[in-house]
């Protein structure tokens, strides 16, 4: 693209940081953030996340917690959505309670978590096999005002102990 005479910019770094990460090129990934850094590039929210999920993904749970860190030291503040992206990895790669640690932290600092969080935390309970937590956590949902969504009514459906008529 620079040997075209054509300027990249952050939208494009932040696709093809991305691409390495969905291509499993972790390293790679890894030095094209340095790069972008280096060059004084614009990394945005956007880009955090993306770094963070990609070495969530990739099994590297605690660089991903540092990289998090790292972005709230240097003042981007983090979104719901990058949020959501820690406590993803989390319940995947790590366990459901550092994930709830994660949710409960997004909270205190003042964020709304949206039904793709409360989501995440249901299903990351069910998948540990803790359904009593997780059908607490969808009484918070409800509590919270938080919409449930298709995905809510998907993760519930697979427990044989939910009474649907005390969520609709």
């Amino acid at each position: 693209m620079v040997e075209r005479g054509l300027t990249p910019n952050f939208t494009t770094y932040n696709i093809m940081l991305k691409g390495y990460f969905r291509a499993g090129q972790i390293n790679e990934a890894w030095d094209f953030f340095l790069k972008m850094k280096k060059r004084k590039c614009e990394i945005d929210v956007v880009t955090y996340a993306t770094v963070i999920h990609g070495l969530g993904v990739a099994g590297e749970i605690k660089r991903a917690r540092k990289v998090f860190d790292q972005m709230v030291k240097e003042g981007v503040l983090p979104s719901v959505p990058t949020y959501n992206a820690l406590i993803q990895v989390l319940y995947k790669k790590d366990n459901v309670d550092n994930a709830i640690l994660v949710f409960e932290e997004m909270v205190k600092m003042g964020y709304v978590p949206n039904s793709t969080a409360y989501n995440l935390v249901i299903r990351g309970l069910c998948h540990a096999g803790e359904m009593q937590r997780a059908l607490a956590f969808t009484e918070r949902m409800k509590y919270d005002e938080c919409k449930a969504n298709v995905q809510t009514y998907n993760i519930l459906i697979s427990l044989d102990q939910w009474d649907s008529s005390s969520y609709l």
